[in-house]
């Protein structure tokens, strides 16, 4: 096949572009996989049969584990991220392929019944839930695993008995590509077909992913990443003469308040956990804090001289690729701009991969007047705005989109906890008390989405066993 623009990868070892050894898919090419009908079961519905979901993550599971040095190796080379960090994503597949067998064990899609006495006469009502059918997932661009070729949204996707097709990301397409060819091998073990699951690489014009959006055989889309871009994703699929959904996550600020009660005594600690939570692999994080809200007052200054200093020790890092540190360089840029902005700490990167780190100062009038000021910065930067008053602080919050997270740092028994619980509960998907919004535990109480434009669709969850319910449909038969 000729090559069809082919990508270049980037080699965080040399920080250099290089030509990548295979060529985009073709559309063509893409659409002989996907097949014609998806599997049939006996329960009425189209898909998976269950026991062969839990075999096909399980036989998944046991091929992982054989090439997790290999799987390393590509990792780190293209992602620039560390093998620690390698090996707390690998740990999260393991983990989700068990979460979700165990979810599908336990019987939680399985089929509902009743009967009613209807004029005399006993109907009965069958409730079974079905795949909405073939899924779109278009990996993202932090998570070269655990939100890639067999990550939460292709895991949950396959769970519901859905068939996938996976987008690989530009940027890592050696690792997604070898866990692709591992689940391929899955599924011949497994005698299951191989349109189940089918991964792709597209070019820079989206060629392929565009025909299969407008194709008809997409069902459902999955999509972590930028807010431009899932809301592109949005309005294409809500245009197609069949609409269909979109679940998309697409990040937030994070905002965190820090109440007075109890700041002095905790300022160190509060400013350690935050600081390494905002630097963390550079901050590549939708749940990374972004904005923090401090009192006016003499523990706030030592809380702020506090986080400088704990910022100041965080290492720096790579970013994942240089699109990504152009577009933080570009909006840390834009927010300097402002004449209002206090820039209090800056650390440039040492080469053309690493991101600034740094610090700026809001004043509370500015982020009134100019909310969007304080959209999401994808990178090593956090935004201090200073409140004089529970009046200022509150009026600050109602002043906020929705989120995925909020934080609040203080005491119990603060006066104002509850009306800054009050605002969160309504303007965020998870509410953190003492603790750091990054680490997104899977978890069947987990929620991981929060009001637009946080997410497309504040109902459902991107982590954990509920998650499932984004990619299933429910059929009632009666009397049957």
């Amino acid at each position: 096949m000729s090559p069809n623009n082919y990508f270049k990868s980037f080699n965080h070892n040399t920080l250099q572009y290089g030509p990548t050894i295979f060529f985009p898919n073709s559309w063509e090419c893409v659409l002989g996989k996907l097949g014609e009908d998806e599997l049939k079961n006996d329960n009425y519905g189209i898909g998976i049969p269950i026991n062969q979901r839990i075999s096909l993550f399980q036989k998944i599971k046991s091929t992982l584990l054989k090439s997790k040095q290999e799987l390393s190796v590509l990792y780190c080379q293209e992602s620039g991220l560390s093998k620690a960090r390698f090996l707390l994503e690998f740990e999260r597949i393991v983990l989700q392929l068990d979460h979700f067998s165990s979810f599908l064990e336990r019987g939680k899609l399985a089929d509902t019944k009743e009967c009613k006495l209807i004029n005399g006469t006993e109907v009965s009502f069958i409730r079974v839930i079905q795949p909405v059918g073939r899924v779109l997932v278009i990996g993202a661009s932090n998570f070269p695993l655990a939100y890639s070729a067999i990550g939460g949204d292709v895991i949950s996707a396959l769970a519901a008995g859905c068939s996938v097709c996976y987008k690989a990301h530009p940027f890592h397409i050696g690792t997604s590509l070898l866990v692709a060819e591992l689940i391929e091998k899955c599924l011949i073990d497994l005698s299951l077909p191989a349109h189940i699951y089918v991964h792709y690489v597209d070019n820079h014009e989206h060629k392929v992913t565009n025909n299969l959006l407008h194709s008809g055989k997409i069902n459902a889309v999955g999509f972590t990443g930028s807010q431009d871009v899932g809301r592109l994703l949005m309005n294409t699929c809500a245009a197609l003469p069949i609409p269909i959904p979109v679940f998309a996550e697409m990040g937030s600020v994070n905002p965190v308040v820090l109440l007075s009660e109890g700041l002095a005594t905790n300022s160190a600690s509060y400013a350690e956990l935050l600081a390494k939570s905002i630097s963390n692999d550079a901050g590549q994080f939708c749940t990374k804090p972004g904005i923090i809200f401090y009192p006016n007052s003499t523990s706030g200054e030592g809380f702020k001289g506090d986080l400088i200093s704990s910022f100041a020790k965080q290492p720096r890092y790579h970013m994942l690729h240089p699109m990504i540190q152009k577009r933080y360089q570009l909006a840390t840029n834009q927010l300097l701009m402002c004449k209002e902005a206090n820039l209090l700490y800056q650390e440039l990167g040492e080469n053309s991969i690493q991101g600034d780190k740094i610090v700026v100062e809001l004043p509370a009038s500015t982020m009134i007047l100019n909310p969007e000021i304080c959209a999401e910065i994808f990178g090593p930067c956090v935004i201090l705005v200073a409140y004089e008053s529970r009046e200022e602080l509150l009026r600050l919050l109602s002043k906020l989109d929705g989120q995925l997270t909020g934080t609040i740092l203080g005491e119990r028994s603060d006066i104002v906890l509850q009306e800054v619980l009050s605002i969160f509960s309504k303007i965020c998907g998870r509410v953190i008390f003492d603790g750091v919004p990054t680490g997104v535990n899977v978890l069947a109480t987990m929620q991981h989405g929060g009001p637009y434009p946080s997410s497309s669709d504040v109902r459902f969850t991107a982590v954990g066993e509920k998650s499932v319910w984004r990619f299933a449909r429910a059929v009632t038969f009666q009397n049957f």
